[in-house]
């Protein structure tokens, strides 16, 4: 079992030196689940009740949305959504469809405030990419646009009711409110405003607390409906094969998605196979994929001590 000591030597070097930082960690277990928070230097606080920014996580949540309403018989993911882009393509990052131009990054959401005729617009006036493995906020932005149309109702509505009639969580929502936690980037203290009609809420609007991120991580270890997120739909050269929205790290059955926005990181992620999960959110923005000293390299290293831990 992994020992409390453990997790503040992994955490140590990302909180060094951080002012104001919180790192909420969660850890599930097939035997219990295990929540701790850290500060500044690696000392351990309370674990607050307040919410993070989960920046990119929210596409999970677009994907288990869409797989939904496919088991319903509303959609499938072979629907052309786009120039004879479908929504799978949109949902595994393989559609070609480039980035949508967006104003300097800073402290105001540089996602906020484009419509959904901006983004159809862009997409029919430019060329599409490969159709190889291509991150695309733009992509997720359309896969909104088409529930919306399909669905007759703002995508806004359609996630919320998904976040708290399906998924039964009560801390996690579009946006911020006033009390909640503050994020950092090294200048500012910075909290993204979106508006319910943005066009990139699927790509990454929501907030979340520790509680409602382990809920939501047992609803996916748990149910075999969100397996079609977390099955391989496409090989890429990356270190990851992509599920939808979820990614599969290769030679392992760790299933994981990550977030970053201008404040906040994080990271969440299970074990298909053994059951072993974790959450980390931090209220710093930081690096993604890759870096060891990152959410993302915390939670792959708290995964990779359990798998070690098994095979040993």
């Amino acid at each position: 079992m992994i020992t409390e000591n453990a997790i503040m030597n992994l955490v140590y070097p990302y909180t060094k030196g951080k002012p104001n930082i919180l790192v909420s960690i969660g850890i599930v277990t097939p035997s219990e689940i295990l929540k701790t928070c850290i500060g500044t230097d690696g000392k351990t606080q309370s674990v607050p009740h307040a919410t993070y920014e989960i920046g990119s996580i929210t596409k999970s949540f677009a994907a288990s949305l869409t797989v939904k309403q496919i088991e319903r018989g509303v959609i499938r993911l072979s629907d052309p959504v786009i120039k004879d882009i479908t929504l799978e393509q949109l949902l595994t990052h393989s559609s070609g469809v480039k980035e949508y131009p967006l104003p300097q990054t800073g402290v105001e959401n540089p996602y906020s405030h484009i419509l959904a005729k901006d983004v159809i617009s862009y997409v029919n006036q430019t060329e599409k990419g490969t159709g190889e493995w291509e991150y695309s906020n733009t992509g997720f932005s359309l896969i909104g646009i088409y529930l919306s149309e399909k669905l007759k109702r703002p995508f806004s509505d359609i996630l919320e009711e998904f976040i708290t009639d399906t998924c039964h969580l009560k801390a996690t929502y579009i946006g911020y409110r006033g009390a909640d936690l503050l994020g950092h980037n090294g200048e500012h203290a910075i909290r993204w405003e979106w508006d319910q009609n943005d066009a990139f809420l699927p790509a990454g609007c929501l907030s979340s607390s520790l509680d409602d991120m382990i809920k939501y991580l047992l609803l996916h270890m748990g149910s075999d409906t969100y397996a079609e997120c977390h099955r391989k739909h496409l090989t890429t050269q990356m270190p990851f094969d992509m599920g939808l929205a979820f990614m599969r790290q290769k030679e392992t059955d760790i299933v994981f998605c990550m977030g970053l926005t201008e404040g906040f990181s994080s990271f969440i992620g299970f074990d298909s196979r053994k059951k072993y999960g974790a959450v980390v959110l931090s209220n710093y923005c930081g690096s993604g994929y890759g870096d060891p000293c990152s959410p993302s390299g915390i939670g792959f290293s708290i995964l990779d001590h359990f798998l070690h831990e098994i095979e040993t």
